[in-house]
């Protein structure tokens, strides 16, 4: 399992040489999505006759996890080829460690983002944020995964943040 393919990713692609460009020029931070078994190793039999899943007592905690995307550029240069779907282990170095990308999901969202840490800062006014701007009003075709989630922080925590 652990050499599985991410195969909705391609190195050095169209895609997901757009989505560095991106990051780059709008300095909004992109983050990828990668859903896991919960645990692994995982072992099915086919067909499926009484439970889906059979861990092992010395399996390792995964499930969804986000990470950067220009932390898995880095992670993934001089690993995978142009076009070629990176392995579970390529993207997962060492034991899956919840202060470490990629993050658990949920240490993702409550400790990341809703304490400033990860995400985009829209700051005063989010109308006059060109950033936010050209995410949602000058694209060509719809978002299919983006995800915004507007958080209201308290001033000092949104000053502090943008001080980083």
């Amino acid at each position: 399992m652990r050499d599985s393919r991410y195969r909705a990713l391609e190195y050095g692609n169209g895609q997901y040489q757009a989505i560095l460009d991106y990051e780059k020029d709008t300095s909004v931070p992109v983050h990828y999505l990668l859903y896991n078994p919960l645990r692994l190793p995982l072992t099915v039999a086919y067909p499926v006759e009484v439970s889906a899943t059979k861990t092992q007592s010395s399996s390792e905690p995964v499930g969804a996890r986000v990470v950067p995307a220009v932390a898995l550029d880095a992670k993934l240069k001089g690993q995978v080829g142009i076009g070629d779907n990176p392995a579970f282990d390529q993207v997962f170095s060492g034991p899956a460690l919840p202060s470490s990308a990629p993050w658990p999901l949920e240490y993702f969202i409550a400790d990341l983002v809703l304490s400033c840490k990860e995400g985009h800062i829209a700051g005063v006014n989010p109308m006059t944020d060109e950033a936010l701007y050209t995410v949602f009003n000058r694209r060509s075709g719809t978002i299919s995964s983006a995800i915004a989630i507007t958080i209201d922080a308290p001033a000092e925590i949104a000053t502090e943040a943008s001080a980083r």
